[in-house]
């Protein structure tokens, strides 16, 4: 993960269609949040076995799970609200594809490519581990699940968008809710990240509608979704707090849909103008993509120089997952086929 998907990750127009309180810029500052948030969790690690091998039962790790109902919902919402800013247009969709696999597919294709042979060199495993690479390309493959997730959403959104399902709000509700229901028995389908696109798609719908629908502009609407995310933010909480780290990491749940769907739109709406995280949200896809590879250098440097404190980890992790991918984009941007290949731009 928005961009992070890349269509997530692409500038939004500036165009006077935005609905009332919503800035280009915001939509900058989203996607810093998110970046912040993606990286956060890379540098702690998903459970007490990775990352920074936090224990389950520590306030950090607590964190981390209150947090998953809003991590990477925020990247498929952006996606969704970007996209409908300049749609497909009638009789485009395969112009619109052929965007879409050159913004998402060469730089999934190349970056987990490069993850992959790199991961493999580090730990003396290449030789074993080059006949499976093909799986890489066809099953969820470590982060960059989300571009393969984006593709499929994609892929049915050109098709709904033909067939005029989107332009209704009933149809976008209908979808969302289907994606929701088939995504709870699919969720660990892993083949071209079927159950992530099912789990992302009800963001995706959410941020379209938003702005297709101008639900910023609505105050009722405003008003109860904040009493809806506030009651299903305690609620979620209140089980992070009691029960077990593997009961509460579930991410196909009614509570995830109304935090993550409805958090995302009030952030939207109120996110303040901040200059650094719009600065980093300019980056997000080259974030997305490269974080790792900075995240697990600064985890090895520090490791290396003995046992520093918890806190110097999360800081030097965070600074590079965020400061090096920056630095990359404007080197990778200096030639056309470093610039198309890796972060899928002309």
């Amino acid at each position: 993960m928005t961009h992070m998907a890349a269509q997530a990750a692409e500038r939004p127009a500036k165009t006077a269609a935005n609905p009332a309180g919503v800035r280009s810029r915001q939509i900058q500052v989203m996607r810093g949040v998110a970046c912040i948030l993606l990286v956060f969790f890379h540098v702690v690690g998903g459970g007490a076995s990775d990352g920074l091998r936090v224990s389950d039962d520590t306030v950090l790790r607590k964190l981390m799970d209150f947090l998953l109902y809003i991590r990477m919902p925020i990247f498929g919402f952006l996606s969704g609200y970007v996209y409908a800013l300049k749609p497909m247009r009638a009789g485009e969709a395969k112009p619109f594809l052929r965007g879409k696999a050159r913004r998402l597919v060469l730089p999934l294709a190349a970056v987990s490519t490069l993850f992959f042979l790199v991961w493999n060199a580090w730990y003396g495993n290449l030789g074993a581990a080059l006949p499976g690479m093909w799986r890489i390309y066809v099953f969820s493959y470590e982060i960059y699940w989300f571009l393969q997730a984006m593709v499929l959403i994609f892929l049915a959104v050109a098709l709904l968008e033909g067939l005029g399902v989107l332009s209704r709000w009933t149809g976008v509700a209908a979808g969302a809710a289907l994606a929701f229901v088939a995504g709870h028995p699919l969720e660990n389908v892993t083949f071209l990240s079927l159950g992530g696109a099912l789990y992302l798609a009800p963001y995706f719908l959410a941020g379209l509608a938003t702005f297709r629908f101008g639900l910023t502009a609505r105050p009722s609407v405003l008003i109860a979704v904040a009493v809806l995310v506030c009651a299903a933010a305690i609620l979620h909480g209140w089980r992070v707090a009691h029960l077990p780290h593997d009961v509460v990491a579930a991410r196909v749940t009614v509570l995830s849909l109304i935090i993550g769907a409805g958090g995302s739109l009030l952030l939207l709406r109120s996110v303040p103008d901040t200059v650094w995280l719009a600065r980093i949200g300019a980056s997000s896809f080259a974030i997305f993509l490269f974080h790792i590879f900075f995240v697990v250098a600064a985890r090895t440097v520090l490791g290396r120089l003995g046992e520093p404190p918890l806190g110097l980890h999360i800081a030097a992790g965070l600074a590079a997952g965020l400061a090096g991918p920056m630095v990359l984009e404007l080197v990778l941007m200096r030639w056309a086929g470093t610039r198309r290949m890796f972060l899928g731009l002309r």
